[in-house]
């Protein structure tokens, strides 16, 4: 395959999301957003009293 052949192939096709996140480090952002999006829910769970509540249905006297 000649030079230019690969230079338009590459021009043309646009380059994948995955490797746009990887290379802008936006990856990262979302990867570290995401898990505080989690460790907010679980405490959110654990503050609203579910746990507690079955913790005591199960092991009360």
């Amino acid at each position: 395959m000649s030079l230019l052949a690969m230079l338009v192939a590459k021009l043309r096709w646009p380059r994948s999301l995955g490797a746009l996140l990887f290379d802008t480090c936006l990856l990262d952002v979302l990867v570290s957003l995401a898990l505080i999006a989690a460790a907010i829910k679980v405490l959110l769970f654990f503050d609203s009293g579910a746990v507690a509540f079955w913790l005591l249905l199960c092991f009360g006297s």
